[in-house]
């Protein structure tokens, strides 16, 4: 951990793993940082974590590894290239190449291999400057509200099993793109993603429904219709179906062939799947 950088001394303080502190010189340093192309001194910050690359006689700071974790979204594995296509909070997927050094981790801390990652899932990464290091899988819960504490959220996910998850200390809540610290902007019923963040702070996103009029579906395609508005003829009239897409009707399971063209629904999609089908 940097806990000091003298520019005018060209001096830089570390505090090492054991507790104990080591001062260096440093000559001109490169510095490396994730998504940064030309990183500089003005970039390092004490607090923070980071890796130093000496000069040939071991004496001298001649680079900066800036650490850091971003959370992002697997994409696609190539176990057998020894490669992950990852996805920023941005939409930006791009190729990893994953050295022998680097670890997988998942849930709960054990152990995993590259193949055991999957498309869809989130992780948090750890670069090292511009070096992929550590890749920890991420739990994600998405459901429905049931109730809401100070710091609590009751709701049941899509297998049907209501939980009571405790939000711990910084959590945060998105909702209609405003962020709050607070579940009183939840309410039962809203459907939910909960995650820890990059910093291990639980995000609580709320999922927007859309809502609009059944008109058909489409067997053949797997799509499902919906009535456009004559003032939006832009706006999208087909929706995908997965086979995880359920559809429900007040707290109960409904079938597809039930609804009929002109029934008001609220169609919630996630992860770019249409995940829930709701029949007002």
């Amino acid at each position: 951990t940097l806990m000091s950088l003298n520019t005018a001394a060209n001096q830089l303080t570390l505090k090492l793993a054991d507790g104990s502190t080591l001062a260096l010189p440093v000559q001109t340093p490169a510095v490396e940082l994730y998504g940064k192309s030309a990183a500089t001194m003005a970039d390092v910050q004490t607090g923070q974590t980071v890796t130093l690359l000496l000069d040939t006689n071991q004496e001298k700071a001649v680079a900066i590894q800036m650490h850091k974790v971003v959370q992002m979204t697997v994409a696609s594995v190539d176990a057998a290239g020894k490669k992950i296509n990852l996805t920023t909070g941005e939409g930006v997927t791009s190729p990893w190449t994953v050295g022998s050094d680097a670890t997988f981790t998942g849930d709960s801390g054990e152990a995993l291999s590259l193949s055991q990652l999957s498309a869809g899932q989130t992780v948090n990464v750890t670069f090292v400057g511009r070096q992929l290091t550590d890749v920890k899988r991420v739990p994600v819960t998405v459901g429905k509200v049931v109730s809401v504490g100070a710091d609590t959220i009751t709701l049941t996910d899509y297998s049907g099993k209501s939980t009571e998850l405790a939000l711990g200390a910084g959590f945060r809540i998105v909702k209609n793109g405003t962020t709050a610290a607070a579940t009183s902007s939840l309410a039962a019923g809203d459907r939910i993603e909960i995650r820890k963040d990059e910093r291990d702070k639980t995000l609580v996103t709320a999922i927007a429904g859309l809502s609009k009029k059944f008109w058909k579906q489409d067997a053949a395609a797997n799509e499902l219709y919906v009535i456009r508005s004559s003032a939006n003829m832009t706006d999208s009239y087909r929706f995908k179906l997965a086979p995880e897409t359920v559809f429900t009707s007040g707290d109960a399971r409904i079938a597809i062939s039930s609804l009929r063209q002109g029934d008001p629904i609220v169609l919630y999609t996630y992860q770019g799947m249409l995940l829930e089908v709701v029949k007002s």
